[in-house]
């Protein structure tokens, strides 16, 4: 049987696409999520990196080696805990997988309760700041979001919308 364990990777900066692909090329698994963000501009893109500057890899130390993806093209290091790869434990993988979509985006799971200060992430209404009114069963807010002086209700994904302090 066997073992494989994911490391954390840093990666140069802002190539962690490139990483990924390459990576990718020699059979890792990769996973690197990435949350919506309100962009400063509409020529940026509405998403960033969730560990801007880090990925993480499973490797399968009885057939493949971390010297492979030391020198795979986009990566710095594996990182290193007392000059020795620390492997990430299983249960920290498996809580950010669950909370990634098939698109690769994250989704905090936090506790949305009424009175909760949230923004609108994507859509016409994204970057709208509103407060939580009440929830439903199936992953769905009422909002009411602060526009021109006034309260307007909508209702939301949760997963459109991120507490915010």
């Amino acid at each position: 049987m066997s073992v494989s364990n994911w490391f954390v990777v840093k990666v140069k900066p802002h190539k962690e696409r490139v990483a990924l692909i390459n990576l990718r090329r020699q059979d890792f698994k990769t996973l690197a999520p990435r949350m919506p963000t309100t962009p400063k501009s509409k020529i940026r893109n509405k998403e960033e990196p969730l560990f801007p500057g880090y990925i993480f890899v499973q490797v399968n130390l009885e057939i493949q080696s971390l010297t492979s993806v030391n020198s795979t093209i986009g990566v710095q290091y594996v990182v290193n805990f007392n000059n020795r790869p620390s492997p990430v434990l299983t249960e920290i993988i498996e809580t950010i997988v669950k909370q990634t979509d098939k698109s690769g985006f994250f989704y905090s799971r936090e506790k949305l309760l009424p009175g909760t200060n949230v923004r609108v992430l994507g859509g016409p209404l994204d970057g709208f700041i509103g407060i939580v009114a009440k929830l439903d069963k199936n992953e769905r807010s009422t909002v009411l979001l602060n526009i021109m002086n006034g309260n307007i209700k909508t209702n939301l994904h949760n997963k459109n919308i991120i507490k915010i302090e």
